[in-house]
Parts: structure tokens; sequence; C-alpha cells
């Protein structure tokens, strides 16, 4: 479902030459995959399933599959919090603040 999604974002009649996009595809199918999984998670869980995406990554890693989703995320966060100083500004800023935190 997520390749026919991530064409949609590039309608022909706006972006005629796919070679400007075809690149990201692979990146932007895996990201709706992923978001996808973690949307559609508590359904799941709720109705005992336990075989997709949160809940066997959860499994290998011996952990609950919030506190993987949750870890995951923040490593992601403080990745870009450090590769970016304006971006680490702005979060200390909103920090003092009291507006961002997990």
């Amino acid at each position: 479902m997520a390749p026919g999604f991530s064409c949609a974002a590039f309608p022909l009649a706006k972006h005629p030459d796919m070679s400007t996009y075809v690149q990201a595809l692979p990146d932007i199918d895996a990201y709706l995959c992923l978001v996808n999984d973690i949307l559609s998670f508590y359904k799941e869980d709720l109705a005992g399933k336990t075989i997709n995406y949160l809940s066997v990554r959860a499994k290998v890693a011996g952990e609950h599959p919030t506190l993987v989703v949750l870890v995951r995320w923040w490593k992601k966060w403080e990745f870009c919090i450090d590769e970016s100083p304006k971006f680490s500004k702005e979060i200390a800023k909103h920090r003092r603040r009291g507006g961002v935190g997990i």
C-alpha cells in the first residue's frame, strides 16, 4: 500500500520528471510503513496480536513495545538536536519555558 502513497505524493502534473524524486521513494515507503505500524499498534495490541513490527522488535530487545518506540524516537531526536546547533538552541529555549519534554 505504501508504494502507491509514496508515488501519489508526486502528481504527474506537478512532477513530470520522475528522476527528480525516484531516489526518495524507498525512504518515503519505509517511513509510511513504520508510521502505520506505530499508529495501528494500539488496535493490534488490544486484539492480542503479537505478530507486528513493534511487538517483534520489543521481544528482540526484551522491552515493552511502548518503551522501544520511545527510546528509538528519543535517540533520533537527540541526534537531530546534537547535529544542529540552531535546533539545539531553540529546543533549549523551549525547555527553559517548560515546553519540551518526554
